[in-house]
């Protein structure tokens, strides 16, 4: 059954895990785009590559975490070295809160690679050390996904290169509940939140990821994409999650940060987003077209390939 499973998922066709082996194993653009579901759904590479004037592939992910974006990086600098890498980070990217949503449990999408890839192995090892043994099943590896793996054996491929739009407004009651909360914030409240929840392995994922940048020459850049209202969830505590930032910039000269979340653009903007953190179809076109020529400027400036 193990080597019947490993062989659909290896014949695959489309799917968020052909995306995922994609980046491990295959990519070879430009422009690498990393993050979890709001990368996914915010930056377009056809219009971040064509106004750049380079080949870019988005390879977000929903759910997951900065331990991930380091075995997407490990594995495509054992091929290549992009010319710019950019992270969209959130506070959910760097802090475990053990909860419902625990990013270290968002690792099983890797299980195909463990041992396959033994670069990454001591990201997977992060769940347990019980992990391992259990990897040494083939089934175990592809339980958690097994349905998606039918189902994208048998989906059409979509040439979107890892982007995936929204397609909805938000709802007025979701709209609503939105203008209601926004003005709930407790800054002492949150900043103490973030800290203490702040992940030892995710910030020396980010700072490996950050030195091997500045090792291989390649333009690096935290970005944080539009929201469209403040809240009061200690999740999207942006504010610490900059201030860190910024105290990470004084110790690394190679981080270049491109800042959206105050950008009035987007903010109170319902049309151009699904829920609070989410672009829709239309905010994303006009977020990539506002990035794309941020990053032009930024590779002019950068003497990286400046483009014509």
């Amino acid at each position: 059954t193990g080597l019947i499973t490993e062989k659909l998922y290896n014949s695959k066709k489309s799917g968020e895990q052909k995306n995922i082996d994609y980046v491990l194993n295959n990519c070879n653009e430009d422009i690498i785009i990393l993050g979890s579901s709001r990368a996914m759904h915010h930056y377009n590479p056809e219009i971040i590559g064509n106004y750049c004037n380079m080949s870019c592939y988005n390879g977000g992910m929903g759910g997951q975490s900065l331990l991930f974006f380091r075995a997407q990086e490990i594995c495509f600098l054992k091929r290549y070295k992009p010319k710019v890498l950019v992270i969209d980070l959130i506070p959910y990217s760097i802090k475990n809160t053990k909860g419902e949503n625990n990013p270290y449990d968002k690792l099983n999408c890797l299980y195909p690679y463990y041992d396959k890839v033994p670069q990454i192995n001591f990201l997977i090892d992060f769940k347990g050390k019980s992990e391992r043994y259990k990897l040494k099943f083939e089934t175990y590896r592809y339980n958690s996904f097994f349905y998606d793996i039918i189902k994208n054996n048998i989906l059409k491929p979509k040439d979107n290169k890892g982007f995936y739009k929204i397609s909805k407004i938000m709802p007025e009651n979701l709209k609503n509940e939105i203008k209601n909360n926004s003005i709930k914030y407790n800054k002492e409240k949150s900043k103490e939140y973030f800290y203490k929840y702040l992940d030892t392995n995710m910030t020396k994922a980010l700072a490996d990821i950050i030195e091997d940048c500045n090792k291989n020459n390649i333009l690096l850049i935290i970005s944080y994409s539009p929201i469209c209202s403040y809240s009061d969830s200690p999740d999207f505590d942006f504010e610490h999650l900059i201030d860190y930032i910024n105290d990470l910039k004084k110790k690394y000269n190679n981080i270049n940060v491109f800042n959206y979340i105050n950008d009035e653009r987007f903010l109170s903007h319902y049309e151009l987003f699904w829920d609070n953190v989410h672009l829709n179809a239309i905010g994303s076109t006009i977020f990539s077209e506002i990035f794309a020529k941020d990053l032009k400027n930024l590779l002019v400036k950068s003497s990286i390939n400046p483009p014509t």
